[in-house]
């Protein structure tokens, strides 16, 4: 992917500016934006929830469903746009369609409460754009984050038939381990021993 960043000081306390925005383009040549979600997301992000189709809800979200309910929709936009803090980050990936900007996948950070030092992390990439580097984009951009949080480790917990997620992670060219057990497969990626890579943010 070729990357075009601009950086912003980020540290480890919650008070401090959050990163800018991240540049890249997709295998397939489009431009696209990630930063931090804003309220004014919300009505984007529902409609990236509303167009999941039943694959990606049910890889996403670890349940069968047609689509996304009303009330559960609603939700999932209310949390994944609650203010960022030290624990808690979500991210939009941004593409510009017919000249309108659209939000075509979310992800999220979250500090574990019984392991500070450790944060779970999940994403959702609209069916259009998979399989063009933005999931991987993503997670290279959550993973920046968490090392400038000072976070030892990040753990993605994934159906066992979800082969993306193992993929997206061995890109960010951090160490990992993988665990599955009864159909849930667990990685948890090594912030303390992996190489640094080339920051998105």
């Amino acid at each position: 992917m070729n990357m075009n960043t601009w950086t912003t000081s980020f540290h480890s306390h919650s008070n401090v500016p959050l990163p800018t925005t991240a540049l890249f383009h997709s295998s397939r040549g489009q431009l696209i934006a990630i930063r931090p979600v804003v309220s004014s997301d919300a009505s984007m992000i529902a409609a990236l929830l509303a167009g999941l189709s039943v694959q990606s809800l049910f890889l996403r979200y670890g349940m069968p469903m047609p689509r996304m309910a009303p009330e559960m929709l609603t939700r999932e936009v209310a949390r994944l746009g609650q203010t960022h803090s030290n624990r808690q980050l979500a991210v939009v990936a941004l593409a510009r369609v017919g000249g309108v900007e659209q939000v075509i996948a979310v992800a999220e950070l979250a500090r574990d409460a019984a392991s500070p030092t450790v944060a779970e992390i999940a994403l959702v990439v609209a069916d259009a754009y998979q399989r063009a580097g933005i999931g991987s984009a993503l997670c290279a951009y959550l993973v920046t984050a968490a090392r400038r949080r000072g976070l030892a480790a990040l753990r993605a917990m994934a159906l066992a038939e979800n082969a993306a997620v193992r993929r997206i992670v061995a890109r960010t060219a951090a160490p990992y381990t993988a665990e599955t057990r009864q159909g849930m497969t667990t990685i948890q990626i090594d912030l303390l021993n992996a190489s640094q890579g080339a920051p998105l943010i």
